[in-house]
């Protein structure tokens, strides 16, 4: 909708229920605690080493509730600002049955995804000379834990050097900003120079990746009329 004559702004909510909700694959082999493998179909398995066993958890009736807002300001003719925030939780977790290894919390279930991101920035038109438009955007992104399979990013584990910590610490956690600037040469072409993560903010986005870095880019599109 529209709020006076500047303002505009973009609001949803959500909510989705999901009956039998299942895990990623998850590992239950923690010898510490007396729980590994002994056979295989008839056929015993010796305690050491052991097998590392994964399996699926069914998390029964789950709610996953989202809000998403989007604002959009017109300073004046030339110059347009905006911000756009998510959120995503799940509920109906804290369930005795979810509480698989016994400690009190109902952590064995990871999103695998930030419950809350967003973007923002500002606009401006016809800088210095018609046609010169350039604009700031920034992201932020919540940290998050990443869990599946082998595959962990998890504040626990971070620095531990365990294999199912590979990654050594949740996935985003940053604040990040890109510039960039674009001068139509006529009506038919455009110039286009960029640079991502202008302030070279580590931004690891998958597990065992490297973060991306900086980014600089340049490009030149024709439309052919």
């Amino acid at each position: 909708g529209r709020i006076g004559r500047r303002v505009f702004a973009d609001v949803n909510a959500y909510r989705a229920r999901y009956n039998d909700f299942l895990s990623s694959a998850t590992p239950i082999t923690d010898p510490t605690r007396g729980i590994y493998p002994t056979a295989w179909g008839e056929a015993a398995i010796d305690p050491f080493p052991t097998q590392f066993v994964l399996t699926y958890r069914n998390f029964g009736t789950l709610h996953v509730n989202g809000l998403d807002v989007g604002l959009t300001y017109d300073l004046s003719q030339r110059i347009r600002s905006w911000v756009d925030y998510s959120l995503m939780r799940v509920s109906g977790l804290e369930q005795p049955a979810n509480d698989f290894d016994g400690d009190g919390d109902y952590d064995e279930l990871s999103f695998n995804s930030p419950e809350q991101k967003a973007t923002f920035g500002v606009g401006f038109a016809d800088v210095v000379t018609t046609g010169l438009d350039v604009e700031l955007r920034g992201r932020w992104v919540e940290a998050f834990d990443f869990v599946s399979g082998f595959y962990r990013a998890t504040e626990a584990g971070r620095g531990t050097g365990q294999f199912q910590f590979k990654d050594r610490g949740p996935l985003g956690g940053y604040t990040s900003f890109d510039l960039s600037a674009t001068y139509a040469v006529s009506r038919s072409t455009q110039v286009n120079a960029s640079v991502m993560n202008v302030f070279d903010e580590p931004m690891r986005q998958s597990v065992g990746a490297p973060p991306i870095r900086r980014l600089l880019r340049t490009e030149v599109k024709h439309t052919i009329r």
